[in-house]
């Protein structure tokens, strides 16, 4: 079994902040040589779930804590989400069917269908999102440092994105 990695940062809860948090996970799926697709999925999946942590246990507010563990092991990723909001029960959320076009409500169907496993906790005053991917076996797929269609820039290992910056 490969050597596992454990990665940490936490960022604010701006949009801004989030996207860069996004672009520090895709840096690091990049290095363990995931493919593009599974970096773009579990990009997506992440950017989810800081959103929601974001609008639903923040309120919107930019100026929230979002704690991130990422668990790299070969071709598995387990990503943590953690904020410090009220929570909610994902059995009772409200889920929006895909030809229900209107805006909010893709979040948690989103997650799920972009990852393997996910579980929604609440502990100790938080609410802990974890989901765990892995990566494809198709080698021919693997992704580049070059700039793609995530959305995110590459950041460098160790740093934390907005941790204390500005958005």
């Amino acid at each position: 079994m490969p050597e596992a990695r454990l990665e940490r940062i936490t960022a604010r809860s701006s949009p801004g902040c989030i996207r860069r948090a996004r672009g520090w996970l895709v840096g690091h799926l990049r290095q363990a040589g995931w493919c593009e697709r599974d970096c773009r999925d579990l990009g997506l999946a992440f950017t989810e779930a800081c959103a929601n942590a974001a609008r639903h246990g923040y309120g919107g507010r930019a100026d929230g804590r979002i704690d991130v563990e990422v668990l790299l092991a070969g071709t598995l990723a387990r990503v943590t989400v953690r904020d410090r909001g009220p929570g909610f029960d994902p059995a009772t959320a409200e889920a929006r069917a895909v030809d229900e076009p209107r805006e909010g409500g893709y979040g948690l169907p989103l997650i799920r269908g972009l990852t393997d496993e996910v579980e929604f906790r609440r502990e100790r005053g938080t609410m802990r999102v974890t989901m765990t991917k892995r990566a494809m076996a198709d080698e021919t797929a693997v992704a580049t440092n070059e700039p793609s269609d995530t959305g995110a820039e590459r950041a460098p290992a160790g740093r934390a994105a907005c941790e204390s910056g500005h958005a």
